[in-house]
């Protein structure tokens, strides 16, 4: 019944110097050249796109990224007109914006929520255990369900090669993020636009529910160039906005965290990329947490993974400065601990040497002052950045580590008696649980693969309090020599949550690939991306989970066997006439939230499979 929106989508060309078949290609070549051949023309690092994948890409993308990405530090040299004319070169298509049409939108403007409004989802992994759990009342959804489970519509979003944040569901409106600089609200049942602001880049994380403003829930969110928001969900209208950058390359790919008029907020450094560039002098920055004044924005304390600013250690043969501290990003979302007044984050390796004993590490920061209170380190010394491929002899690349992030959001778990866990997973595919009531005191540590810089636990976990649920994201054709005697595991797993004994796992079905050198992607089909990267979620009975082939499926939260399933990895007809592809599941969990499931399809980074999609499942009455 949409056919007609996407027959009748309204193509805007932006007028740029030189078309795709004339001389500004011929300068966006020579930009490339100049600017980016180094790294994406033969890359050796399979996080590097090569020039035949980044060709695949959106060009709108592609600029969003140049623009208020990942990859601004990188570009910042270049003009507007340069930009344009790299990606029209790169792309060899005419950069243009997809225009939503007016019936996409529904017929008020105004989003039906008001204070008393049921929140049945809200930031990363639901809530601020970050459980990634629906119970009975939230979900309402069952095992029995879903054999009458269907898909009622999917939203593209314009000019994105990846879908990654995880929606916010109140009443009957979604709330969610895009990578084109967006968000949106939704109709829970039609997929129609109630309203749609944008911001200065991605939205990469969860959207959070905080206090209601004049009968209307507050939303808080923040774009990847670290600018917060607090927004009115009824009518869209920004309350306050913040750019919270410590450093200029800073950015925020979690999300923020509310409680009692406060946000927390993660902050992530983009110099793991920047330090790609030989000229560059590595490293200056570092991750850290923002605590703010939810009612206005203001700033009450700041927290600096390294503890002190870097500061000049050393000089590397061509006379280049080296820094440190730096690094330890955080690159997910924060967990509250209400019980304890202490705020739980993960983080990633250092960027130099010396390192620290902050670096990939689980930390407890009091929610007060943002103080350490306690920490555990899962691997010391681990000193890497982007560059260490092509710059094996600079410091510290001349003695890399392992890059073992702790990449996810850890989980508080409540055991019948009232006995807590805290769990947490690391790219060493190493799952562990602590005692957040005994300064973190280490209960166990369970193995479920070999782990690497793209394998073992990537995005989270979910639990329901007696299993906790681990998507393993060993990638055979990336991994080879990691821990050696251990083989690799992708797929899912259920551990007891007392014990970490594994209780049932379940291979990725698919097939296995080998990997064409000469284009860093895998030989044939890329359809044999067979691991889980992507957080799952859990109901009662139920837990879901997507894989890098695209397939969404549902397992026995008691068995781990597989009870449906939907390959989101093609085309749709998407509700706002925008042209609609999925690809890679990658990044946040499914949403189970009022009788409906939502995914985001398309992650084209990894050499994973682009796409844009939000996709809306539901039961057939």
């Amino acid at each position: 019944m949409y056919l007609h929106y996407l027959l009748a989508v309204l193509v805007v060309l932006i007028s740029v110097p030189g078309a795709a078949t004339g001389a500004g290609v011929e300068d966006g070549q020579a930009l490339f050249e100049q600017h980016c051949a180094s790294c994406h023309g033969a890359p050796t690092d399979v996080r590097t796109p090569s020039r035949f994948q980044l060709s695949r890409m959106n060009p709108l993308a592609m600029l969003t990224t140049l623009t208020g990405g990942k990859m601004m530090a990188q570009a910042a040299s270049l003009s507007t007109e340069q930009k344009r004319a790299l990606v029209e070169a790169i792309t060899r298509r005419e950069l243009a914006e997809l225009t939503i049409l007016e019936s996409a939108f529904c017929k008020t403007r105004t989003a039906p929520v008001t204070a008393a409004s049921p929140v049945f989802w809200s930031g990363w992994g639901g809530g601020k255990a970050a459980m990634g759990y629906a119970g009975p009342d939230a979900a309402k959804l069952t095992p029995a369900d879903l054999k009458n489970l269907e898909l009622k519509w999917a939203m593209a979003f314009p000019g994105a090669s990846q879908a990654r944040s995880q929606p916010a569901i109140i009443g009957n409106t979604v709330f969610v993020g895009s990578a084109e600089g967006a968000v949106y609200a939704l109709d829970a049942i039609s997929g129609c636009i109630y309203w749609r602001i944008n911001t200065p880049g991605p939205v990469r994380g969860a959207i959070e529910v905080g206090a209601p403003i004049d009968d209307a829930p507050t939303l808080h969110f923040a774009s990847y160039t670290t600018d917060v928001y607090a927004v009115n969900a009824r009518s869209g209208q920004v309350l306050w906005q913040r750019h919270v950058a410590y450093e200029s390359l800073n950015g925020v790919t979690g999300s923020p965290v509310y409680h009692d008029d406060r946000l927390y907020i993660p902050l992530t450094s983009g110099e793991v990329g920047a330090a790609r560039n030989p000229d560059h002098e590595c490293c200056t920055s570092s991750g850290g947490v923002v605590a703010l004044d939810a009612r206005d924005g203001s700033e009450i304390w700041y927290f600096r993974t390294t503890g002190a600013q870097a500061r000049e250690v050393g000089r590397t043969k061509a006379g280049k400065r080296l820094l440190a501290p730096s690094g330890a990003p955080v690159w997910a979302s924060p967990t509250l601990d209400v019980q304890r007044s202490l705020l739980y984050i993960g983080t990633g390796e250092n960027y130099s040497r010396p390192t620290t004993k902050t670096s990939d590490a689980i930390i407890a920061l009091e929610l007060a002052t943002g103080e350490i209170a306690w920490s555990y380190q899962g691997t010391a010394d681990d000193a890497w950045h982007g560059g260490c491929r092509s710059m094996p002899d600079v410091p510290p690349c001349d003695d890399v580590g392992p890059d073992l992030d702790f990449g996810m959001s850890p989980i508080i778990a409540t055991l019948e008696g009232g006995k807590r866990v805290l769990l947490a997973g690391q790219k060493s595919a190493m799952v562990y649980g602590f005692d957040p009531d005994d300064a973190g005191k280490l209960l166990w540590k369970t193995r479920v693969g070999k782990g690497s810089a793209l394998g073992g636990i990537h995005w989270g976990m979910a639990t329901d309090n007696e299993y906790v649920y681990v998507t393993n994201s060993d990638r055979p054709f990336i991994i080879r020599d990691v821990n050696p005697g251990t083989e690799l595991a992708p797929g899912m797993y259920a551990l007891d949550v007392r014990t970490g004994e594994i209780r049932w796992k379940q291979p990725t079905p698919g097939k296995r690939c080998t990997i064409d050198s000469t284009r860093n992607q895998p030989r044939g089909s890329n359809r044999c991306l067979s691991a889980n990267s992507a957080a799952p979620a859990t109901i009662d009975g139920l837990v879901f989970a997507g894989d890098l082939n695209g397939v969404l499926r549902a397992y026995a939260a008691g068995s781990g066997e597989i009870l449906w399933s939907y390959d989101t990895n093609r085309a749709f007809t998407a509700v706002n006439g925008i042209p609609a592809k999925g690809g890679s599941i990658d990044g946040p969990a499914p949403v189970i939230a009022n009788g409906m499931v939502y995914v985001n399809s398309g992650y084209g980074s990894f050499g994973q499979l682009p796409g844009n999609v939000l996709l809306a499942f539901g039961v057939k009455h």
